[in-house]
């Protein structure tokens, strides 16, 4: 069967979102490492005080990233409600062709 209209859009917004926020994820966090000297690499600090720093300096990629995660939720579930219909009118013209034999 062929793919509804829907169906398409569906699923290039869902790759086009989850790639676009990667890569927006990606940039910020380079600019971020970048432009602040806040966090030292060479010495990682894994007290409760870097932690801090480190949730502080990054708060806005990891909310982004958290804020992503319903959003995608709804495209999938919409990705899985056409594969069901597309499903289920496959099922039903193969019960059609079996009564009519």
């Amino acid at each position: 069967m062929k793919k509804s209209k829907a169906e398409k859009i569906t699923k290039f917004l869902f790759y086009f979102y989850l790639t676009l926020l990667i890569l927006f994820v990606i940039i910020i966090f380079k600019l971020i490492t970048i432009n602040t000297e806040a966090i030292d690499f060479d010495k990682k600090d894994k007290s409760e005080k870097g932690f801090e720093l480190f949730y502080q300096v990054y708060k806005f990629p990891l909310y982004l990233i958290a804020a992503s995660i319903p959003i995608l939720g709804i495209l999938v579930t919409l990705l899985r409600y056409y594969q069901f219909d597309r499903q289920f009118e496959i099922n039903k013209n193969i019960f059609k062709m079996a009564q009519l034999k």
